[in-house]
């Protein structure tokens, strides 16, 4: 149990990582570390999307996900919109996608829950 407290808080207070959108453009994933990942986030940004928001600097939100034992994301909630339901989707969509490595403990995989804070830079 303690090593699981240990992985959530540093799940919360890890450097800058980045999920690859379809263009190769690095997305801002602040708090998930990128080795944690087997299969990041991959956020389908259209060019429309893109043209939409070009002016909007940041536009952030955080998630929380849950992912089982094998590391499949089970289920995705927005805590925190971003305040476009557009990209809000786009987000879940891509966490929906993704697949974290399995947490491990003693020989034993346990499921994980973290809150992930997202940052789109246009």
């Amino acid at each position: 149990m303690k090593t699981l407290l240990m992985i959530l808080i540093t799940l919360i207070v890890s450097p800058q990582t980045y999920a690859i959108d379809e263009a190769d453009q690095k997305v801002n994933i602040d708090a998930f570390k990128t080795d944690a990942w087997l299969s990041p986030p991959k956020f389908k940004l259209s060019k429309e999307i893109k043209q939409k928001y070009l002016d909007y600097g940041d536009i952030t939100a955080n998630i929380r996900f849950f992912a089982g034992t094998e590391g499949k994301i089970q289920k995705v909630i927005l805590i925190r919109s971003s305040g476009y339901s557009d990209i809000d989707q786009i987000i879940l969509d891509g966490f929906n996608r993704a697949r974290t490595k399995p947490f491990i403990e003693n020989g034993v995989a346990y499921p994980i829950t973290a809150i992930q804070p997202v940052s789109i830079n246009f």
